[in-house]
């Protein structure tokens, strides 16, 4: 009787130190799982990064939430060979320029598609190009890079530093309905690969009325 006590206790021991070993995560598993971005996660894009702009689409849209985004897209930028900065570019956008941490760099997205005068000290932004771009203005090296780029369909609204090797770009998207969504862009500088993100609730908004209180002292047109 006790030699099958004994054997019956140790097939236990084993059965429970198999289930303990097929249900915990090795560090690697546990690295990969937590790095995948969940629909919880990414719908608080707006709110981490750019809250002016979510309340501005609520205030604007009433039933707008920002709780359903779905990732619809990956993908990587063409390749274009940075160039060296214009200084009168970047003197004239220096107000519309968004900074890193320590201002050796800065998120460049309007020098392509608008076009900047000054009457009488007063600075009058105005779009001029379909498309819309965002580039990274590099000043220790003094070259800038293409980082995005859209056709019509999309506008670019903010931009945000996530961390050193990540911009958060934030605007709207025009589906094949003609519906605008509101999107972000998480875009990983070092492989130029770029991550879309589309709210499933669409919104009206005025753009150059956003832009203007997001960058005050200058005025869109």
């Amino acid at each position: 009787m006790k030699k099958v006590i004994w054997i019956s206790s140790l097939w236990l021991l084993m059965a429970a130190c198999t289930n303990n070993t097929s249900n915990t995560a090795t560090p690697a598993e546990k690295e990969q799982t937590d790095n995948i971005p969940e629909e919880r996660e990414a719908g608080m894009l707006l709110q981490n990064y750019f809250p002016l702009l979510l309340s501005y689409l609520q205030k604007s849209n009433g039933t707008f939430s920002g709780d359903s985004v779905t990732q619809t897209e990956s993908a990587t930028q063409q390749a274009i060979a940075p160039y060296p900065i214009d200084p009168d570019k970047k003197d004239s956008f220096k107000q519309l320029l968004v900074y890193n941490t320590d201002s050796t760099k800065a998120i460049d997205m309007f020098s392509y598609n608008y076009i900047l005068t000054n009457k009488n000290g007063a600075l009058t932004a105005e779009a001029a190009e379909p498309d819309s771009e965002v580039a990274l203005m590099d000043f220790e090296s003094g070259k800038r890079r293409r980082i995005w780029f859209s056709g019509p369909s999309a506008t670019v609204l903010d931009a945000a530093w996530m961390n050193p090797q990540e911009i958060a770009i934030a605007g709207m998207q025009e589906n094949e309905s003609g519906q605008r969504h509101p999107a972000v862009w998480i875009v990983s500088l070092p492989d130029s690969t770029i991550n879309t993100y589309v709210y499933q609730q669409p919104a009206n908004i005025s753009t150059t009325a956003y832009l203007n209180q997001r960058f005050r002292g200058i005025k869109f047109r």
